[in-house]
């Protein structure tokens, strides 16, 4: 379990600042990552098929993980696909509306027609290393005052705007894809402290 700075997530404000600032075919992966709270080995191994669009939000189903092995190649060989980290890591997670929007005009500007075709690929057609992912996340962030900010703190930033909009403990670990009901209480903790801290703020206007 990651903790400290390493996932804090960023503000609404940095969020949009970051998203603001990578390359349009990014930003919904920005997004993606944000409001779904995937890991980013499932996140980078998502393709069409694992779509599914009801016309107001989508609904994206998690059935395999993607991991980088350096020194099998020079290309995709690099690349394993298998299960994702845990059994509970086999999920569906709905996107909220407006995110849904983002990823709706994503698959229609810059992902293939195939099944197969990944959602978020290199610009080789390829998976996407995340050491390629750094040469836009980096600039992105230090433009919102996060120079620090980690990709993982999306996933931070999704799990505890989830537990701030009321979800459960085994709620948290069913869209996080937890096995240990103990980190996912962990983003309750969190959605609770804000809440204190915003009503304290609250004889201060």
């Amino acid at each position: 379990v990651r903790t400290g700075k390493e996932t804090e997530g960023p503000t609404d404000t940095e969020l949009a600042i970051i998203t603001a600032n990578v390359p349009d075919h990014r930003r919904a992966m920005v997004t993606a990552a944000a409001w779904s709270a995937f890991r980013y080995g499932e996140l980078t191994e998502l393709r069409r098929k694992d779509i599914e669009d009801d016309g107001e939000q989508i609904l994206i189903t998690v059935s395999r993980g993607v991991t980088y092995i350096a020194g099998r190649g020079t290309g995709e060989e690099n690349f394993i696909i298998g299960e994702p980290k845990t059994a509970q890591s086999k999920r569906q997670v709905w996107l909220p509306p407006g995110a849904s929007q983002v990823l709706r005009d994503h698959l229609a500007k810059y992902v293939g027609p195939e099944d197969d075709a990944l959602l978020f690929a290199a610009d080789n057609g390829g998976h996407l290393k995340q050491s390629w992912l750094n040469r836009f996340w980096y600039p992105a962030r230090e433009a919102a005052g996060r120079p620090n900010l980690t990709w993982h703190s999306l996933r931070h930033y999704g799990l505890t705007q989830y537990a701030r909009n009321g979800a459960t403990a085994a709620e948290l670990m069913a869209r996080g894809g937890h096995s240990n009901i103990k980190t996912a209480m962990r983003y309750q903790d969190i959605a609770q402290d804000r809440d204190r801290q915003l009503a304290a703020r609250m004889e201060n206007r």
